[in-house]
């Protein structure tokens, strides 16, 4: 079924089918352009935390920092921290960021937490988070253009796992793939990232305002009862991504077994808000 959507100059969208072990990319409108990934990182990010627990470098109910803080309130955005903007220097030094809720009180979308479990990765696996990232995820997920560069990073120091990948359209497409076939990490790892945690805390989705139910797994964000949302409006309550401030996303729906990848013209905002529900049904009836 053709796109029912016209493609603006600047957009490249690959769309296509889920099946158990498998992803059919069955739409691809795209070429070579390397991007800043920006929050979309976070997903990359999220599989090499998985993979250090699974081999026995860190767990998921350790705390880290100056205020002691689980892994997994930090990757759920549970952990009370702050957003940290990029250009904050404090990204540099997440563990001494001072928490401006207890844990588990609401969902408050955080940079700080993902520097500091990428600082907790380093300090379990003895190995920079940066070459930790691409030699366990990047590289056997066929992401072949995907790094962590510093120019996408907004202060000396900062490890980029809350933003700092850049990469094409292609390794976008193979993030979705890693996050759907186990193999870089298992099944009940993959499960983790997409299952709401604390699944009954409000909290405020950037671009969105305040939500009810604002869920989120280990890593991805799940669609849930969220309204208005960035997805297609027929995808289902348990499709999980990401997007990003740079105009990026990728979005999987596990029910109906269809997914999304994209990079936009230019940075989010109110076009996207308005662009991306309808740009994303297309895809999903497309596929």
């Amino acid at each position: 079924m053709p796109l029912a959507v016209n493609l603006e100059a600047g957009e490249e969208l690959a769309y296509g089918r889920l099946a158990q072990g498998e992803v059919e990319v069955t739409g691809f409108f795209g070429g070579e352009s390397v991007v800043p990934l920006a929050s979309v990182t976070k997903l990359a990010a999220s599989l090499a935390v998985m993979v250090a627990v699974e081999e026995g470098s860190i767990s998921l109910d350790q705390r880290a920092g100056s205020f002691q803080l689980r892994l997994d309130g930090l990757l759920s955005h549970s952990s009370g921290l702050e957003t940290g903007s990029p250009t904050d220097p404090r990204l540099a030094r997440p563990g001494e960021v001072e928490p401006v809720l207890a844990p588990g009180v609401r969902r408050v979308y955080s940079n700080f937490g993902f520097e500091l479990v990428a600082q907790a990765v380093e300090e379990g696996s003895g190995i920079d988070f940066a070459s930790y990232l691409h030699e366990a995820v990047l590289v056997p997920a066929g992401a072949r253009t995907a790094a962590v560069d510093q120019r996408a990073l907004g202060a000396v120091g900062v490890r980029g796992a809350a933003f700092g990948l850049l990469g094409t359209l292609a390794d976008l497409v193979a993030l979705v793939r890693a996050l759907w076939v186990p193999g870089i990490v298992s099944q009940d790892s993959l499960d983790l990232i997409r299952t709401p945690f604390l699944p009954d805390l409000a909290g405020v989705l950037p671009g969105y305002g305040r939500m009810a139910l604002n869920t989120w797994g280990l890593g991805a964000e799940v669609k849930g009862v969220k309204a208005p949302h960035w997805t297609a409006p027929g995808s289902s309550p348990k499709t999980f991504g990401h997007f990003g401030q740079t105009g990026t996303f990728i979005w999987v729906d596990p029910e109906l077994c269809r997914f999304a990848a994209y990079i936009g013209p230019r940075a989010f905002g109110p076009w996207a808000r308005d662009r991306w529900p309808a740009l994303n049904e297309a895809a999903l009836q497309a596929s």
